[in-house]
């Protein structure tokens, strides 16, 4: 089987998955929110962790469908000029609410100046998407992330950064690897498919950008990419 027919077949089986596992998270939901009637304690917990394990699944059947689009239109990006400064915008107010979820405060540093970028508009804002929602994923409750976008000579940098658990040393150097998840974030039983770093690397690359990212354990990470602003 070739890699075409392999991307087919993994966009196939994630979407016959993706409708089922959101019917069941939301029927979860309903239970833990007491629609249901009164749980007890054993009820609850027992239900939460299903809708924990709903929620991880949900996540991987998307990450798993990003994967199979990128590589069935390898040969079919569209390149247009757009607004960068449009675009992130465009992606914070598309997760507004997993940051109310989890009542962050948002903070964001964007150049007064408009930032014309040469690009694939669905696939960037895919990579805008992966890193901002890491940093939701693995900020505390209540706590802060931080979104900023400047011109860099001919370059455009973006940073999304958290105060959440940082990455382990050891795990550093695996990083934006395939399915892989840091032993304190699988601890402490944060969603994530380990695909989302991968993806966002996947997709600076064929813009001819870098990306990479800074992190202490306990303190938090930042994640950035740099993108030319021609890069056809």
């Amino acid at each position: 089987m070739d890699n075409k027919a392999k991307s087919e077949l993994i966009l196939i089986a994630a979407h016959q998955l993706k409708t089922p596992l959101s019917g069941l998270k939301w029927v979860f939901k309903m239970f833990l929110e007491g629609d249901m009637g009164k749980l007890t304690p054993s009820q609850k917990n027992l239900l939460a962790r299903g809708h924990e394990i709903t929620e991880s699944m949900i996540i991987l059947v998307g990450d798993l469908l990003n994967i199979a689009r990128l590589e069935k239109g390898r040969s079919a990006r569209n390149f247009q000029k757009h607004n960068f400064t449009v675009l992130v915008k465009s992606v914070i107010s598309s997760l507004a609410s997993e940051i109310k979820a989890k009542n962050l405060k948002i903070e964001t540093k964007m150049s007064s100046k408009e930032m014309w970028l040469f690009c694939d508009n669905s696939t960037i804002k895919m990579a805008i998407t992966n890193l901002i929602e890491n940093a939701i994923r693995y900020s505390s409750e209540g706590g802060k992330i931080s979104i900023s976008a400047a011109k860099k000579g001919n370059a455009i940098e973006f940073c999304a950064g958290d105060n959440g658990i940082g990455i382990p040393m050891s795990q550093q150097k695996k990083l934006f690897t395939k399915f892989l998840r840091g032993d304190n974030a699988v601890r402490m039983q944060i969603a994530g498919s380990g695909l989302g770093l991968y993806i966002a690397k996947e997709i600076v690359k064929n813009h001819k950008g870098k990306i990479w990212f800074k992190s202490e354990e306990g303190k938090g990470s930042r994640f950035y990419f740099s993108l030319p602003i021609k890069s056809k």
